[in-house]
Protein backbone atom coordinates (compact mmCIF):
# COMPACT_ATOMS: atom_id res chain seq x y z
CA UNK A 1 0.00 0.00 0.00
CA UNK A 2 1.62 3.55 -0.89
CA UNK A 3 1.89 5.98 2.09
CA UNK A 4 -1.25 8.16 3.05
CA UNK A 5 -3.73 5.45 2.65
CA UNK A 6 -6.24 4.86 4.95
CA UNK A 7 -6.91 1.38 6.37
CA UNK A 8 -9.25 -0.09 8.98
CA UNK A 9 -9.57 -3.58 10.69
CA UNK A 10 -12.31 -4.99 9.29
CA UNK A 11 -12.14 -8.89 10.72
CA UNK A 12 -11.47 -10.70 14.21
CA UNK A 13 -13.27 -7.20 15.86
CA UNK A 14 -13.76 -7.91 19.58
CA UNK A 15 -17.06 -9.98 20.24
CA UNK A 16 -17.49 -7.83 23.67
CA UNK A 17 -18.40 -3.95 22.77
CA UNK A 18 -17.43 -4.75 18.60
CA UNK A 19 -14.23 -2.00 17.89
CA UNK A 20 -12.93 -0.93 14.75
CA UNK A 21 -9.68 0.82 14.81
CA UNK A 22 -8.12 2.69 11.93
CA UNK A 23 -4.86 4.44 10.77
CA UNK A 24 -2.63 5.86 8.25
CA UNK A 25 -0.24 4.18 6.78
CA UNK A 26 3.19 6.27 6.89
CA UNK A 27 5.30 4.45 4.52
CA UNK A 28 5.22 1.66 1.84
CA UNK A 29 4.12 -1.14 3.07
CA UNK A 30 1.46 -4.43 2.96
CA UNK A 31 -1.31 -5.00 5.03
CA UNK A 32 -3.30 -8.02 6.33
CA UNK A 33 -6.11 -10.01 4.56
CA UNK A 34 -8.39 -8.48 8.05
CA UNK A 35 -7.74 -5.16 7.05
CA UNK A 36 -9.20 -3.04 4.47
CA UNK A 37 -7.77 0.15 2.54
CA UNK A 38 -8.81 2.93 1.42
CA UNK A 39 -7.90 5.88 -1.06
CA UNK A 40 -10.57 8.78 -0.39
CA UNK A 41 -11.95 10.04 -4.11
CA UNK A 42 -11.85 14.01 -5.01
CA UNK A 43 -12.15 16.44 -1.98
CA UNK A 44 -11.54 14.62 1.29
CA UNK A 45 -8.57 13.87 2.52
CA UNK A 46 -7.10 11.01 4.70
CA UNK A 47 -6.51 12.34 7.60
CA UNK A 48 -10.47 14.20 7.44
CA UNK A 49 -11.48 10.57 6.54
CA UNK A 50 -9.83 8.92 9.77
CA UNK A 51 -10.67 11.58 12.06
CA UNK A 52 -14.71 10.87 11.14
CA UNK A 53 -13.37 7.08 11.59
CA UNK A 54 -12.05 7.61 14.82
CA UNK A 55 -15.51 9.32 16.33
CA UNK A 56 -17.75 6.71 14.26
CA UNK A 57 -15.65 3.26 13.91
CA UNK A 58 -16.98 1.73 16.86
CA UNK A 59 -20.54 2.61 16.68
CA UNK A 60 -19.99 1.14 13.37
CA UNK A 61 -18.37 -1.89 14.18
CA UNK A 62 -21.16 -2.42 16.97
CA UNK A 63 -24.35 -1.79 14.53
CA UNK A 64 -23.34 -3.38 11.48
CA UNK A 65 -20.69 -5.75 11.97
CA UNK A 66 -21.72 -9.41 11.14
CA UNK A 67 -20.94 -12.73 12.00
CA UNK A 68 -21.71 -14.99 15.23
CA UNK A 69 -17.71 -16.46 16.36
CA UNK A 70 -16.10 -13.76 14.60
CA UNK A 71 -18.05 -9.70 14.39
CA UNK A 72 -16.75 -8.99 10.50
CA UNK A 73 -17.18 -5.65 8.22
CA UNK A 74 -17.72 -5.65 4.57
CA UNK A 75 -16.52 -2.58 1.74
CA UNK A 76 -20.89 -3.32 0.99
CA UNK A 77 -21.64 -2.58 4.41
CA UNK A 78 -18.97 0.79 4.66
CA UNK A 79 -19.61 2.78 0.94
CA UNK A 80 -23.25 3.29 2.40
CA UNK A 81 -22.34 5.38 4.58
CA UNK A 82 -22.74 9.34 3.62
CA UNK A 83 -20.41 12.11 5.55
CA UNK A 84 -20.63 15.41 5.25
CA UNK A 85 -17.03 17.93 5.04
CA UNK A 86 -16.11 20.85 4.00
CA UNK A 87 -13.94 22.20 1.46
CA UNK A 88 -10.07 20.52 1.36
CA UNK A 89 -8.95 24.05 2.25
CA UNK A 90 -10.98 24.02 5.55
CA UNK A 91 -10.34 20.40 5.84
CA UNK A 92 -6.55 21.03 6.26
CA UNK A 93 -7.17 23.68 8.66
CA UNK A 94 -9.10 22.05 10.67
CA UNK A 95 -6.17 18.27 10.37
CA UNK A 96 -3.47 20.90 11.20
CA UNK A 97 -5.59 21.95 14.45
CA UNK A 98 -6.01 18.62 15.50
CA UNK A 99 -2.48 17.26 14.44
CA UNK A 100 -0.83 20.04 16.94
CA UNK A 101 -3.77 19.14 19.71
CA UNK A 102 -2.31 15.40 19.31
CA UNK A 103 1.52 16.77 19.73
CA UNK A 104 0.50 18.59 22.76
CA UNK A 105 -1.51 15.24 24.00
CA UNK A 106 1.76 13.26 23.87
CA UNK A 107 4.15 15.86 24.78
CA UNK A 108 1.93 15.60 28.03
CA UNK A 109 1.88 12.14 28.51
CA UNK A 110 5.99 12.26 28.21
CA UNK A 111 6.08 14.75 31.01
CA UNK A 112 3.73 12.82 32.96
CA UNK A 113 5.77 9.76 32.42
CA UNK A 114 9.28 11.02 32.93
CA UNK A 115 7.81 13.00 36.77
CA UNK A 116 6.56 9.04 37.19
CA UNK A 117 10.05 7.98 36.77
CA UNK A 118 11.57 11.02 38.35
CA UNK A 119 9.19 10.08 41.79
CA UNK A 120 10.79 6.47 41.36
CA UNK A 121 14.18 7.58 41.08
CA UNK A 122 13.71 9.66 43.97
CA UNK A 123 12.81 6.32 45.74
CA UNK A 124 15.34 4.59 45.09
CA UNK A 125 17.75 7.25 46.68
CA UNK A 126 16.23 7.85 49.55
CA UNK A 127 15.57 4.11 50.60
CA UNK A 128 18.63 2.80 49.91
CA UNK A 129 20.94 4.84 51.78
CA UNK A 130 20.36 2.44 55.05
CA UNK A 131 20.12 -1.25 56.12
CA UNK A 132 16.80 -2.95 56.94
CA UNK A 133 16.74 -3.22 60.94
CA UNK A 134 12.66 -4.43 61.05
CA UNK A 135 10.71 -6.63 59.22
CA UNK A 136 7.09 -4.91 57.70
CA UNK A 137 5.23 -7.42 60.32
CA UNK A 138 6.83 -6.04 63.17
CA UNK A 139 4.91 -2.60 61.90
CA UNK A 140 1.66 -3.75 60.69
CA UNK A 141 -1.36 -4.88 61.68
CA UNK A 142 -3.97 -6.85 59.44
CA UNK A 143 -7.72 -5.99 59.30
CA UNK A 144 -10.61 -8.11 58.75
CA UNK A 145 -13.58 -5.93 59.22
CA UNK A 146 -16.88 -7.87 57.74
CA UNK A 147 -19.55 -5.84 56.22
CA UNK A 148 -21.92 -7.66 58.55
CA UNK A 149 -24.52 -5.27 58.50
CA UNK A 150 -24.13 -4.69 54.66
CA UNK A 151 -23.66 -1.21 54.45
CA UNK A 152 -23.89 0.35 51.56
CA UNK A 153 -19.78 2.04 51.12
CA UNK A 154 -17.86 1.75 47.53
CA UNK A 155 -16.84 -1.30 46.10
CA UNK A 156 -13.42 -1.00 45.29
CA UNK A 157 -10.37 -2.91 43.71
CA UNK A 158 -7.09 -2.16 43.74
CA UNK A 159 -5.31 -1.40 40.32
CA UNK A 160 -1.92 -1.81 39.47
CA UNK A 161 -1.51 1.53 38.10
CA UNK A 162 -4.25 3.67 39.62
CA UNK A 163 -4.51 2.09 43.10
CA UNK A 164 -7.71 1.97 44.70
CA UNK A 165 -10.73 2.13 42.44
CA UNK A 166 -14.57 1.24 42.65
CA UNK A 167 -15.39 -1.67 40.93
CA UNK A 168 -17.15 -0.25 38.28
CA UNK A 169 -14.26 1.31 36.66
CA UNK A 170 -12.00 -1.83 37.25
CA UNK A 171 -14.68 -3.88 35.52
CA UNK A 172 -16.69 -1.73 33.16
CA UNK A 173 -18.35 -4.13 31.07
CA UNK A 174 -20.17 -6.45 33.86
CA UNK A 175 -20.74 -6.05 38.12
CA UNK A 176 -18.42 -8.61 39.81
CA UNK A 177 -19.38 -7.86 43.14
CA UNK A 178 -21.87 -10.50 45.50
CA UNK A 179 -25.93 -9.00 45.68
CA UNK A 180 -24.55 -10.46 49.33
CA UNK A 181 -21.63 -8.08 50.56
CA UNK A 182 -21.73 -9.61 53.76
CA UNK A 183 -18.08 -10.99 53.93
CA UNK A 184 -16.76 -8.43 52.25
CA UNK A 185 -13.71 -6.26 54.12
CA UNK A 186 -14.46 -3.03 55.27
CA UNK A 187 -11.34 -0.48 54.52
CA UNK A 188 -10.90 3.00 56.11
CA UNK A 189 -8.49 5.66 55.31
CA UNK A 190 -4.45 4.91 54.75
CA UNK A 191 -5.65 1.04 54.98
CA UNK A 192 -3.61 -0.81 52.46
CA UNK A 193 -4.54 -4.09 50.60
CA UNK A 194 -3.51 -6.55 48.16
CA UNK A 195 -5.00 -9.69 45.93
CA UNK A 196 -2.33 -12.42 47.14
CA UNK A 197 -2.61 -13.49 43.15
CA UNK A 198 -1.66 -10.02 41.78
CA UNK A 199 0.92 -8.21 43.83
CA UNK A 200 3.56 -9.51 41.64
CA UNK A 201 2.20 -6.75 39.12
CA UNK A 202 2.43 -4.48 41.76
CA UNK A 203 -1.48 -4.49 42.83
CA UNK A 204 -0.89 -3.25 46.11
CA UNK A 205 -2.28 0.22 47.55
CA UNK A 206 -3.27 2.59 50.26
CA UNK A 207 -6.64 3.84 50.37
CA UNK A 208 -6.91 7.49 49.96
CA UNK A 209 -9.63 8.40 47.76
CA UNK A 210 -12.28 7.21 50.00
CA UNK A 211 -12.82 7.86 53.54
CA UNK A 212 -14.06 4.04 53.84
CA UNK A 213 -14.87 1.47 51.23
CA UNK A 214 -15.48 -2.93 50.90
CA UNK A 215 -13.52 -4.93 49.01
CA UNK A 216 -13.43 -8.94 48.11
CA UNK A 217 -12.80 -11.49 50.75
CA UNK A 218 -9.86 -12.09 48.67
CA UNK A 219 -8.05 -9.39 49.51
CA UNK A 220 -5.59 -8.92 52.23
CA UNK A 221 -5.98 -5.63 54.48
CA UNK A 222 -3.50 -3.89 57.18
CA UNK A 223 -2.80 -0.91 58.27
CA UNK A 224 0.60 0.64 59.67
CA UNK A 225 1.20 0.77 63.53
CA UNK A 226 2.15 4.59 65.02
CA UNK A 227 5.87 4.13 64.49
CA UNK A 228 5.65 3.66 60.73
CA UNK A 229 3.54 6.35 58.56
CA UNK A 230 1.49 5.01 56.04
CA UNK A 231 3.07 7.55 53.16
CA UNK A 232 6.38 6.13 54.19
CA UNK A 233 4.83 2.89 53.74
CA UNK A 234 3.74 3.31 50.08
CA UNK A 235 7.07 4.65 48.68
CA UNK A 236 8.45 1.65 50.16
CA UNK A 237 6.27 -0.78 48.03
CA UNK A 238 7.53 1.08 45.14
CA UNK A 239 10.98 0.15 45.56
CA UNK A 240 13.50 -2.35 43.68
CA UNK A 241 14.34 -3.72 46.79
CA UNK A 242 10.82 -4.89 48.28
CA UNK A 243 10.22 -5.88 44.61
CA UNK A 244 13.38 -8.49 44.61
CA UNK A 245 12.25 -9.55 48.21
CA UNK A 246 8.38 -10.20 47.01
CA UNK A 247 9.75 -12.64 44.28
CA UNK A 248 11.63 -14.68 47.09
CA UNK A 249 8.31 -15.39 48.94
CA UNK A 250 5.75 -16.24 46.02
CA UNK A 251 3.91 -19.37 46.55
CA UNK A 252 2.70 -21.54 44.26
CA UNK A 253 2.82 -23.10 40.70
CA UNK A 254 -0.16 -21.64 38.12
CA UNK A 255 -0.54 -18.30 40.13
CA UNK A 256 2.15 -17.18 42.56
CA UNK A 257 1.01 -15.55 45.53
CA UNK A 258 2.28 -13.63 48.57
CA UNK A 259 0.71 -14.47 51.88
CA UNK A 260 -0.08 -12.90 54.83
CA UNK A 261 3.44 -14.61 56.12
CA UNK A 262 5.40 -13.60 53.04
CA UNK A 263 4.95 -9.86 53.17
CA UNK A 264 5.52 -10.26 57.08
CA UNK A 265 8.83 -11.59 56.84
CA UNK A 266 10.24 -8.64 54.60
CA UNK A 267 12.80 -6.45 55.43
CA UNK A 268 12.34 -2.73 56.06
CA UNK A 269 14.23 0.23 57.06
CA UNK A 270 12.60 2.17 59.89
CA UNK A 271 14.39 5.34 60.12
CA UNK A 272 12.66 8.17 62.79
CA UNK A 273 9.14 10.01 62.29
CA UNK A 274 10.83 12.99 61.17
CA UNK A 275 13.06 11.35 58.71
CA UNK A 276 10.24 9.51 57.17
CA UNK A 277 8.40 12.82 57.37
CA UNK A 278 10.69 14.25 55.70
CA UNK A 279 11.01 11.69 53.02
CA UNK A 280 7.58 10.98 52.68
CA UNK A 281 7.89 15.29 51.61
CA UNK A 282 10.73 15.23 49.11
CA UNK A 283 8.23 12.48 47.37
CA UNK A 284 5.04 14.33 47.56
CA UNK A 285 5.90 17.25 45.68
CA UNK A 286 6.94 15.15 42.60
CA UNK A 287 3.36 13.31 43.12
CA UNK A 288 1.55 16.91 43.44
CA UNK A 289 2.89 17.86 39.82
CA UNK A 290 1.97 14.58 38.21
CA UNK A 291 -1.60 14.94 39.22
CA UNK A 292 -0.97 18.89 38.16
CA UNK A 293 -0.20 17.80 34.85
CA UNK A 294 -2.77 14.72 34.79
CA UNK A 295 -5.66 16.95 35.24
CA UNK A 296 -4.01 18.90 32.39
CA UNK A 297 -3.81 15.99 30.38
CA UNK A 298 -7.48 15.39 31.16
CA UNK A 299 -8.59 19.23 29.88
CA UNK A 300 -6.46 18.50 26.52
CA UNK A 301 -8.23 15.00 25.69
CA UNK A 302 -11.46 16.83 26.84
CA UNK A 303 -10.68 19.41 23.83
CA UNK A 304 -9.82 17.43 21.35
CA UNK A 305 -13.24 15.11 22.32
CA UNK A 306 -15.43 18.28 21.98
CA UNK A 307 -13.95 19.56 18.92
CA UNK A 308 -13.93 15.83 17.34
CA UNK A 309 -17.71 15.67 18.38
CA UNK A 310 -18.16 19.64 16.80
CA UNK A 311 -16.62 18.59 13.78
CA UNK A 312 -18.22 14.80 12.87
CA UNK A 313 -21.92 15.56 14.93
Amino acid sequence: MPEGTFVIAIYGLEAEGVRSTGSIITKQSTISQACMAFTPKGDISNEFLYSWYKKHGNVIGLRYAQGTKQQNLSYDILEKFKIRYPSLKEQDKLNFFISLLDTRITTQIKIIEDLKQLRLALIELLYSQSQPNYKIGDMIVQVSNRNRNEKKYPVLSVNNRLGFIEQSEQFEDRMVASDDTSNYKVVNYNDFAYNPARINVGSIARLTSFEKGIVSPMYICFNAKRQLLPEYLECFFDTQYFYHEMQKRLEGSVRLCLSWEGICNIPITIPTIERQKDVSKQISVIVGKISIEEQYLKMLESQKKYILSQMFI
